[in-house]
């Protein structure tokens, strides 16, 4: 505070005006010393597109209120989501804590958890966001606003593309997670603050962003679907640098860890593709490979079809890394799709296209495919595209 005195003290002796970078950074320095505060955030999604002529609309609305503590990066927040998705309305409750760089919550009566990183971090404690938006571009003084006896200056601020980009993918809901292919283009964005002009803290912030989303047609796939996107979101803060303990729930303390259960998953798919290869396939001293059911096989860039229950003889081929390719499923028919498919273990395509070494006797999967070893299958996969459309 007194610094902000000491500050405007000088100014007023100069007799000039600070420039709009001169109170840019004074607002970095105030409000990044900040640490701790309580919170209340509201924000509307709504989606619009037509379909045979018809307007649809799609929404959801998130409140949320809570207490931060910067210095010990700890967080606690209730918060309730509600969407309404073709007429079906649901609502969700959840109660969440951030200690020890995880984030625990708690929805209906189970506990989960899982390990976030710095970039999460910010995304929760928006005091943060809204400072990393101050940072990377410029601020526009907009008049004084006066509420309840408390007189603000309202700022817009000027973030980055790059940060708005990362912002709207930040902002992504369960919502547009139900859409299977889309991609998407920030129109408009405009972030406001209100910062008290006696102690130059950001009180509140007010951030509209619309979109235009191309999404695959529920109809016709073949076609794009566009969707307009409109997010608005309300943040405030009070009780600054006052004393909060959080502290975890203590029915928190053994919640379910989802990396856990998603590298169960993973190791689940590799060994259930690797039980088939072993029960289905062969390959013999004599360098004969026979499976049960047809393989596109490749090995050395070249090419091997492989029909069911019949040998394959390939030379000189023993320890070496092969790629098997199902030729009878249906992968994407998008590139950068089945890239996707391929780098991810999780993904139902992966039990049938794998990476495979021919030992005699056994045929063992290769659980850390190489790039080189990716685009091997990824070339094959588009070979298998390409045939079964023409």
């Amino acid at each position: 505070m007194k610094k902000i005195s000491f500050l405007l003290l000088i100014i007023l002796l100069i007799g000039c005006t600070p420039s709009q970078n001169d109170i840019k950074l004074k607002l970095l320095e105030v409000n990044k010393e900040i640490k701790s505060y309580n919170f209340n955030l509201e924000s509307n999604i709504t989606l619009t597109t037509t379909i045979s002529g018809k307007t649809i609309r799609l929404s959801s609305e998130t409140y949320a209120n809570g207490e931060v503590d910067r210095v010990n990066k700890k967080l606690f927040f209730n918060a309730k989501v509600s969407s309404n998705t073709l007429g079906k309305i649901q609502e969700l409750h959840s109660t969440n804590f951030i200690i020890d760089d995880y984030i625990y919550t708690q929805v209906a009566s189970q506990w989960v958890k899982i390990k976030i990183n710095q970039s999460l971090w910010d995304q929760q404690d928006k005091l943060s966001q809204v400072l990393s938006f101050m940072l990377s571009g410029s601020i526009t003084q907009l008049g004084d606003e006066t509420i309840d006896g408390i007189t603000y200056s309202v700022v817009e601020l000027n973030p980055s593309k790059e940060l708005i980009e990362n912002y709207a993918k930040s902002e992504q809901t369960e919502i547009l997670n139900k859409i299977a292919k889309y991609q998407m283009e920030v129109t408009d964005f405009t972030t406001m603050v209100w910062v008290n002009k006696k102690t130059f803290v950001v009180e509140k912030a007010l951030t509209s962003m619309q979109l235009k989303i191309s999404a695959e047609n529920p109809v016709n796939p073949s076609q794009k679907q566009e969707l307009i996107a409109s997010v608005v979101t309300l943040f405030s803060i009070a009780d600054i640098d006052k004393e909060i303990d959080i502290t975890l729930s203590p029915d928190a303390i053994n919640a379910l860890d989802l990396q856990s259960v998603q590298d169960n998953a993973q190791k689940w798919a590799i060994d259930k593709t690797e039980a088939t290869l072993k029960d289905h396939c062969t390959f013999t001293k004599t360098e004969e490979l026979t499976c049960t059911k047809k393989w596109i096989v490749s090995l050395n860039s070249i090419e091997y079809n492989l029909s069911a229950n019949t040998s394959l003889s390939i030379p000189k081929s023993t320890g070496m890394l092969a790629a098997f390719v199902d030729p009878e499923y249906d992968f994407p028919s998008d590139p950068e799709e089945m890239k996707k498919m391929i780098q991810d273990p999780n993904d139902p395509g992966r039990l049938h296209v794998f990476l495979a070494y021919l030992n005699i006797g056994q045929i063992e999967i290769n659980r850390n495919a190489s790039n080189n070893a990716v685009k091997s299958m990824f070339n094959v996969t588009a070979a298998v595209n390409e045939s079964s459309t023409s």
